[in-house]
Parts: C-alpha cells; sequence; structure tokens
C-alpha cells in the first residue's frame, strides 16, 4: 500500500561568521556578525548596554545590508570627530558620544 508524506518542516541553511571582535573582554564586548539565511544575508552588532553590565545580556543590532552598515560607521566617524554629548540620530536608534576617565585614561 503506497502512501505520501509530505514534510513538516523545512531545512534553511543559516550561516553565522564573525567578521571581526571589536573589542574584547567580558565586561564591554563588541562583535560584527555576518548572517546568512539561504540567499538573504545581514550584519549584526553585538554588545552589552552600559545599563546591564553586571548580566549576561547582549543588545543586538541589526543592519539589514552592508550599505545601512556604512551608513552606522560614517555616524560613529563624525561622532570621533566632535565633543562629549554629541548625538547621530537615525532612524531606529540614536547613538551618543559620552568621554569618561577612569584610572588616568580617557574612553570615549
Amino acid at each position: 500500500m503506497p502512501f505520501a508524506v509530505k514534510a513538516q518542516f523545512t531545512i534553511v541553511n543559516t550561516s553565522t561568521i564573525s567578521l571581526v571582535e571589536l573589542r574584547q573582554g567580558e565586561k564591554w564586548p563588541i562583535n560584527l556578525q555576518r548572517v546568512t539565511k539561504e540567499s538573504d544575508t545581514c550584519y549584526v552588532l553585538q554588545f552589552r548596554d552600559q545599563q546591564s553590565a553586571n548580566s549576561d545580556i547582549m543588545t543586538t543590532l541589526k543592519f539589514p545590508n552592508l550599505d545601512q552598515l556604512r551608513f552606522f560607521q560614517k555616524g560613529l566617524s563624525a561622532l570621533k570627530k566632535g565633543a562629549t554629548g554629541d548625538i547621530a540620530k537615525f532612524k531606529d536608534y540614536t547613538i551618543k558620544r559620552v568621554d569618561i576617565k577612569k584610572d588616568g585614561i580617557w574612553y570615549i
């Protein structure tokens, strides 16, 4: 007695590649990854939000394409040339430059 079975799921090939670890360490890591699902590619910036320094929660900022990632990089470059308190506003988020001196070393 022949019978046909239809799959109830679809196998999706997903690949996540770490492109660069911008900042190492357990307290404030920043990692840029490329995520590929079938023919779709996006870029993800993972970092620990300053509000949750004592937890394992990582924040993820997703960029749908390389152009959006480059646009974000332009905002960071503009802030680097600016002063503390400067803000770069994007459609879905803002980034703010804050200069802090700890143990005689300045951090941006």
